[in-house]
């Protein structure tokens, strides 16, 4: 039994892989941009994005006020397709082919540095309660969606590690056959992307 599941992590990985390698040289160019951007940047945080009621926080301030106001954070939900869920090993191949990596909160986060060992840029967690990922568990596990947040008050150049979320997102969305969503019945628009943006860049520190 253990080495059919270990059979089927490693079909999984190869697949999400080989399907990595096929996305266009000018989305992976622009990544990689960002990524070097990101590695620059100074934040204004000694430990970012790490209480534990980050996720309530998150998840109760989009459920008040859904808008494209941007306040402490900036949050993008990858919804399931109606009737469908997100759920086991291909969620968390996709997860991890986009570079995120599980830590604490029991969630994904995203690192700034070459090696992801540096400072939180943003999280990822579940959009469901309580927004945690039992990795022991994860066969079973599923969920209606996924949510990813930063905080914009810990980075100087928060639109940076916007445009980074964003684009992980729609990789997210597009292996997983998912949505990407402002809140889960708010539709995400390029309108939307671009406000958010230039909110952002008004909060930029030079």
């Amino acid at each position: 039994m253990k080495v059919f599941v270990y059979f089927v992590i490693a079909i999984a990985a190869i697949y999400f892989v080989m399907k990595k390698v096929r996305r266009k040289k000018s989305t992976i160019i622009y990544k990689q941009d960002l990524l070097e951007e990101a590695d620059q940047l100074s934040d204004n945080s000694s430990d970012n994005i790490s209480d534990e009621e980050g996720i309530i926080e998150v998840r109760e301030s989009v459920q008040k006020d859904p808008t494209i106001k941007v306040k402490d954070f900036v949050t993008i939900y990858v919804i399931a397709p109606a009737k469908r869920l997100f759920g086991g090993y291909d969620m968390l191949q996709a997860i991890l082919a986009t570079g995120l990596q599980y830590g604490d909160q029991q969630i994904f986060h995203y690192y700034q540095g070459k090696n992801r060992t540096g400072k939180k840029l943003f999280s990822v967690a579940s959009a469901d309660e309580p927004g945690e990922f039992d990795l022991s568990k994860i066969g079973n596990f599923s969920c209606s969606g996924l949510i990813l947040y930063q905080k914009i008050a810990d980075y100087q150049k928060p639109v940076t590690i916007f445009d980074l979320m964003l684009d992980v997102a729609y990789q997210l969305a597009e292996d997983l056959g998912g949505e990407v969503r402002l809140a889960k019945d708010y539709p995400w628009t390029e309108e939307l992307s671009e406000s958010i943006r230039q909110q952002l860049l008004k909060q930029t520190v030079i």
